[in-house]
């Protein structure tokens, strides 16, 4: 059987490169997923079915894992990709994509899984773990990094102020404050509009904190001269 095996993990090698080389970051206007995360899905439910008429034994194992192994293929070439052009809204699409691609390849290997004759738990778990720390976190790290670059001119202000106070005048800060806010936003509304509610609020977060800690670092690097 290792011959199928190693058919198959061909076939889905190949069928992973066609669909990243296709990619064009069109999502479904219905869900934010990429239409080729689906395929893969479905790609990947017809090797499990193929699988099972021919043997439940550690074949279906061995096929589960190479479906988890290129699903972070696949995971892997949607980040490159991000990084062609329109960063942030394709990180955002990615994470949806990503998201999606584990919930969905979870059930489908849970089922599997439970049908094989050996035991696939351990290889499950580790499926469960690699799909969100190997795929969505770097994703997300990604995007909040673009975030915080296009912050980065803005913040980087504050050292051309007059913050003298034995000055006649200084410098108002409203401007400042007015230009980060208008940044924010900007950038905030392309991430809102694309991105699932529930990793939202955590790219918010990640992203303020790093803002605070950009800012401080100017501002301590302003003041001690």
């Amino acid at each position: 059987m290792s011959g199928y095996v190693d058919l198959e993990n061909t076939n889905l090698t190949s069928f992973v490169n066609k669909v990243l080389d296709e990619e064009n970051f069109q999502e479904d206007p219905e869900d934010g997923i990429l239409p080729s995360c689906k395929d893969y899905i479905f790609y990947c439910k017809k090797c499990g079915e193929r699988c099972i008429q021919i043997t439940q034994g550690k074949p279906l194992i061995d096929i589960c894992n190479q479906i988890a192994e290129h699903a972070e293929q696949y995971s892997r070439g949607i980040l490159s990709k991000c990084k062609e052009n329109e960063t942030i809204k394709r990180s955002c699409i990615s994470i949806n994509t990503c998201d999606y691609l584990g919930g969905r390849l979870e059930q489908l290997l849970t089922g599997y899984t439970e049908m094989a004759t050996v035991s696939g738990a351990y290889q499950l778990q580790t499926f469960q773990f690699s799909i969100i720390n190997q795929c969505v976190k770097p994703i997300i790290q990604y995007l909040v990094l673009c975030l915080i670059e296009k912050a980065k001119g803005a913040i980087t202000e504050i050292t051309k102020m007059n913050w003298d106070i034995s000055c006649e005048s200084i410098d108002d800060e409203d401007d400042y404050v007015f230009q980060m806010v208008s940044l924010i936003n900007q950038q905030f509304s392309i991430v809102k509009s694309k991105i699932f509610q529930n990793y939202y609020l955590r790219v918010c977060h990640a992203t303020v904190s790093l803002i605070i800690d950009e800012f401080t670092k100017n501002a301590n690097g302003f003041f001690s001269n």
